[in-house]
C-alpha cells in the first residue's frame, strides 16, 4: 500500500494532506508539531527538529556513541510517526502494520525534506 503525504509550511505551521491514490480522499492534518522548533524528548534530554536536522548535516562519527544510538533512533522515528499516522484511521488497524507500507513525504520545504523520515517507526 503507498501512501503520499504532502507537507507544507502555512503562516508559520506545518499542514498535511495524506492520502493513498485519489487525493480528493485525503485526510487533513491541519496542525503539525515539526517546525524547527518542536522538541522531542529522548534519553532525559530535549532537542528541536532543528537540532536533529543540524546534528544530521554536521555528524561526526564520535556523536554515535552519545546522541545517534537506537534510542535516540527509535525515539525520533515514534515522534516522526506520531505527527503523521496517529491520527489516520487506517493506522489504528494493527494487520496494516504488519503489511508492507511506502511512504512517500512531498515537500518544497527544505527544513521538512531534511527530517530523518527514514526513521519512522510504530512502537
Amino acid at each position: 500500500m503507498r501512501y503520499l503525504i504532502e507537507i507544507e509550511r502555512r503562516a508559520g505551521n506545518y499542514e498535511a494532506m495524506v492520502y493513498k491514490g485519489r487525493r480528493d480522499l485525503a485526510t487533513h492534518l491541519p496542525s503539525l508539531a515539526l517546525a524547527p522548533n518542536a522538541l522531542i524528548n529522548s534519553q532525559d534530554k530535549q532537542f528541536s527538529l532543528a537540532q536533529v536536522v543540524n546534528s544530521l548535516i554536521d555528524f561526526h562519527p564520535d556523536q554515535a556513541r552519545n546522541t545517534f544510538n537506537e534510542r535516540w533512533q527509535l525515539d525520533v522515528g515514534q515522534y516522526l510517526y506520531n505527527q503523521i499516522f496517529k491520527a489516520i484511521p487506517d493506522f489504528r488497524d494493527a494487520s496494516l502494520r504488519q503489511q508492507g507500507v511506502e511512504v512517500r513525504i512531498l515537500s518544497d520545504d527544505e527544513h521538512i525534506t531534511r527530517l530523518p523520515w527514514q526513521l519512522l517507526c510504530d512502537n
